[in-house]
């Protein structure tokens, strides 16, 4: 085969012998190097496939929120300062209690997500700022993600009159039950 390629490159007015013979081994040399990869072909794209739908089914992690940490939330004191000061200190907080102006709230939440799956919460902590009357820190308290009580919203659904109509029920339901006189109206 390779007498063949040298033969026709020297046919084809490439120049000289020699240059035509390295090109000739150079293409020989890629076939003999090709056919082996050729060969593992499909177990190469299988496990290109494998690579990149383990890294898009990779967990995310998910960090949401701010609360300062025990040097930060050291600086404020007890009857001292006032919210001004702890909002120049920590930053505005995450919320404020509802029913209350007086409690400021500071939540962060640490969260992994794993595809299609539901959300795993892997860490909470809270940070509760009281103030009293006067707009100064009454108490600051700390919870964790242990302290924390899990809520069940209610699942159950309002009764209504009738009966549940199937699919086919509520699209063909109305066919045929209006009469039309002569004139349109009944």
């Amino acid at each position: 085969m390779q007498d063949q390629l040298t033969i026709k490159l020297t046919a084809l007015g490439g120049g000289s012998m020699v240059r035509a013979v390295r090109i000739a081994k150079f293409i020989a040399e890629m076939s003999r190097n090709r056919f082996p990869m050729q060969r593992f072909a499909p177990a190469y794209r299988a496990m290109l496939f494998l690579c990149l739908t383990l890294a898009a089914c990779a967990p995310t992690f998910v960090l949401q929120g701010y609360v300062p940490d025990d040097e930060t939330l050291g600086t404020v004191e007890l009857g001292v300062d006032t919210k001004e000061n702890v909002s120049t200190k920590l930053g505005s907080p995450s919320t404020i209690a509802t029913f209350d102006d007086d409690t400021w709230i500071y939540v962060n939440k640490r969260t992994e997500v794993f595809a299609f799956f539901e959300p795993k919460v892997l860490g909470q902590s809270v940070v509760a700022i009281n103030f009293d009357g006067e707009g100064r820190v009454e108490e600051i308290r700390r919870y964790a993600l242990e302290d924390g009580r899990l809520i069940d919203p209610v699942t159950r659904e309002t009764p209504t009159q009738g009966r549940e109509l199937g699919f086919l029920e509520q699209l063909f339901g109305n066919v045929g039950r209006f009469n039309t006189g002569s004139n349109g109206a009944n």
